[in-house]
């Protein structure tokens, strides 16, 4: 059993390993394997390890063989873990758990190649648990998994013998520590930063009731990972139970927080999901409250995170978690901001839930891999609806229990053709099968011994590439697929019926619109154009009072709305758009007949406010504005369009659309959003468009106006508030409507 499991030298050097086979009688095969899995130990360790292997009659000859590898490894074998020889999206990291006894595991953090086997095995350092790593995979991190240092490092390192250095970081500023078996995620891009699950007031055995818990922040670059002491919080989340997962979006902008339920001895705090910005660590959308989560207590008084795994879907509307004790698993829609379970059908024996995984790579893109802690499943996504189990096979479960963890860990490969998952005793601590036929067909691959020699293995968690490193063959999700605030891309083709509030008063319940709907491009009947003759002398006159309007805000409510209004300003574009906009508001005539709508876009629209004429529930629908990533200008000119065509539109008001945005428009092109401006135009419909700071696509806002003196630029927030009050004026008595601006 143990040389089928052995890691092979000459296979962790690149070669294939029947090559080192062969130069040795058949029955020394075995031993040349245990010899190989002490790569990592000093040459001296090594040296005696072989000799301790070698029977005496046969010394001289073990001799000379463990002179020749020596030879091996002082000479190529450094040479044999730089880059020329894997591939970043060939590592694999694992963590392993329990050094307790000397015949249990190993503690460490290690690297190994899914074609070379064994590169680095990490030094024993207390429990490593959930693994984040940087975008380039040359830094990883893990949380703890229960007691020892906060944070278990390992970095490249072309100067270590095998490309690897182990280090490590105990937290302490503030009184915050690391959760156990808590998220952990490192932002992408050049200059990383660390979210990390954390609490105040004890450690994690302590009584609930006083632990104060949240996510935190820290600059990746500022920690000495080769140290234990403190490092410096930039800022904080607060959440009411430990944080288990945290699952960051591709572009990094957005993180997901997947909260378990939390029993003290006076309350039981729900499960939820909150969604943050990663840079301040603000809530960008409502908490999305979860079923409850089954599994294990927290120390007594909650689900434990170690029970807890959590993926988001690549196209970032889905958020599946398990449901530990229950053949099931959760979806949460990070749109429409609920949850539901999904029973899981044609896994035999199916009892519980472990390791979820969504695959990222082109290849079996989107497939859901479940752990089911005595088998491994693929199944066939279809966007939170049904799951379609493809393929399975059995495993032995994996041992774990409260104390360690994450339980049952799951993961693709980089590249999407391998799972590669936890596994139990008298095996190694991780097995692989390769993924096929688009999912139907599942066969063994190699077996990763993490922790070699130990009588038990105690499987934490596995990561890799895929979801962090990009799939060079990747081109485009399908067209229909729906996608959330991070990274949705609305279908200009669909129909979609908005449903208002029934009430003008502000609730957090607000109508949102992924997919624009098509608007009716068939224009009002028109008489035909005849010559007019004027006078020479024109006394024209406009009388703004006996002129009505319905009219609908729209404004730009992307992140970098939340940029400061100007050099040395602590006033945001946000708010300073919104005190603009209540400006506006106070010009209207409510009270002869005026009516006012208000409409945001970032991924998509919402309808915060339906037409009316109570000017309170407008100011504080303004005062409720809430960000996500994206600009899709169209997404707002199409809901606006819709407003002024439902049928809280008074027929004798004219309908004005006035959007606001400081960006470019995305996903979806700026054309998308002049093609429905001129829908809307076309229906009789006014449009003024207002662009704010210098990353503007100008000609795509000027095409929306209505005409040219339709469309203002402002500079800076400061002049927000005077183009509002022109286009107050312009609306009843527009200028091009009289000699002058004809």
């Amino acid at each position: 059993m143990k040389g089928r499991r052995c890691v092979n030298l000459w296979a962790h050097m690149g070669k294939k390993s029947n090559e080192a086979q062969d130069r040795l009688p058949v029955g020394r095969r075995s031993c040349a394997k245990q010899w190989c899995l002490r790569i990592g130990r000093t040459r001296k360790e090594t040296v005696d390890a072989v000799r301790r292997k070698i029977s005496i009659r046969n010394y001289f000859t073990g001799l000379v063989f463990a002179f020749s590898v020596t030879l091996i490894y002082l000479l190529p074998a450094v040479n044999a873990q730089t880059d020329s020889d894997f591939t970043s999206d060939d590592l694999i990291f694992f963590t392993e758990d329990f050094a307790g006894e000397p015949r249990w595991g190993c503690d460490g953090l290690s690297v190994f190649g899914l074609e070379h086997g064994m590169i680095h095995l990490g030094k024993q350092q207390v429990s490593p648990g959930r693994l984040a790593a940087t975008s380039d995979l040359r830094t990883v991190l893990a949380i703890r998994s229960n007691g020892g240092m906060d944070l278990h490092v390992i970095r490249q390192d072309s100067e270590a013998p095998d490309g690897w250095t182990d280090g490590g970081v105990d937290f302490s500023e503030d009184g915050w520590v690391a959760t156990f078996v808590g998220g952990i995620a490192i932002t992408p891009g050049a200059n990383p930063s660390i979210l990390m699950a954390a609490q105040q007031g004890g450690a994690w055995n302590s009584n609930c009731s006083s632990t104060r818990y949240g996510v935190i922040k820290l600059e990746l670059a500022a920690l000495d990972l080769q140290v234990r002491g403190a490092a410096p919080v930039l800022r904080e989340f607060i959440t009411a139970s430990p944080v288990a997962e945290i699952l960051t979006t591709n572009s990094g902008e957005m993180a997901h927080l997947v909260v378990p339920k939390l029993r003290s001895r006076s309350s039981v705090m729900e499960a939820f999901i909150y969604s943050i910005r990663t840079d301040s660590l603000e809530e960008v959308a409502i908490p999305i409250k979860l079923p409850d989560l089954g599994g294990g207590a927290f120390s007594g008084c909650g689900d434990s995170p170690s029970f807890t795994h959590a993926t988001l879907s690549p196209d970032g509307h889905f958020v599946v978690i398990n449901n530990r004790d229950r053949p099931e698993i959760i979806v949460a829609d990070l749109i429409e901001r609920r949850a539901w379970t999904m029973p899981l059908r044609g896994m035999p024996g199916l009892k519980t839930v472990g390791g979820v995984a969504f695959n990222w790579s082109s290849t079996n893109y989107g497939l859901l891999a479940i752990h089911g802690q005595t088998n491994i499943g693929v199944f066939d996504w279809k966007e939170g609806t049904t799951s379609d189990l493809l393929s399975y096979v059995q495993v032995t479960r994996p041992f774990g229990d409260d104390t360690s963890g994450p339980q049952a860990a799951i993961a693709w490969s980089t590249d999407g053709t391998v799972l590669i998952a936890a596994q139990g005793n008298n095996e190694a601590e991780f097995g692989s099968w390769y993924v096929k036929q688009a999912g139907h067909q599942l066969s063994r691959g190699p077996e990763f011994e993490v922790c070699p020699d130990r009588e038990r293995n105690f499987p934490n968690d596995v990561l890799t590439g895929n979801g962090i490193l990009p799939s060079a063959t990747f081109t485009a999700s399908p067209a229909n697929t729906p996608t959330p605030m991070p990274t949705q891309t609305p279908s200009p083709s669909a129909t979609l019926t908005v449903t208002p509030s029934p009430s003008s008063t502000p609730s957090p319940s607000s109508t949102h619109t992924s997919i624009p709907p098509t608007i009716p491009l068939t224009p009002a009947a028109r008489p035909s154009p005849r010559p007019i003759y004027l006078p020479l002398l024109l006394r024209e006159k406009c009388s703004p009072e006996q002129r009505r309007t319905d009219v609908v805000l729209v404004l730009d409510a992307s992140l970098s709305m939340l940029e400061p209004a100007g050099q040395g300003i602590h006033q945001t574009k946000l708010a300073a758009a919104r005190h603009a906009a209540g400006v506006f508001l106070t010009a209207l005539h409510f009270e002869q007949g005026d009516q006012a709508a208000l409409v945001t876009f970032n991924s998509q629209a919402t309808l915060l406010q339906e037409l009316t004429n109570d000017q309170g529930a407008l100011d504080a629908r303004l005062d409720s504005i809430g960000t996500a990533p994206q600009t899709c200008i169209v997404c707002g000119v199409n809901l606006g369009a819709l407003e002024l065509a439902s049928p809280r539109r008074k027929l004798d008001n004219e309908p004005v659309l006035i959007l606001l945005t400081d960006g470019r428009s995305n996903p979806q092109p700026a054309s998308a959003a002049v093609d429905r401006a001129a829908g809307a135009k076309a229906l009789g419909i006014r449009v003024y468009t207002i662009g704010l700071g210098a990353e503007l696509d100008e000609q795509a806002l000027r095409e929306m106006a209505s005409n040219a003196s339709s469309y203002f630029h402002a500079p800076s927030t400061a002049d927000l508030v005077g183009i509002y009050r022109e286009i107050a004026v312009d609306i009843p008595c527009p200028a091009s409507s009289f000699w002058a601006r004809r």
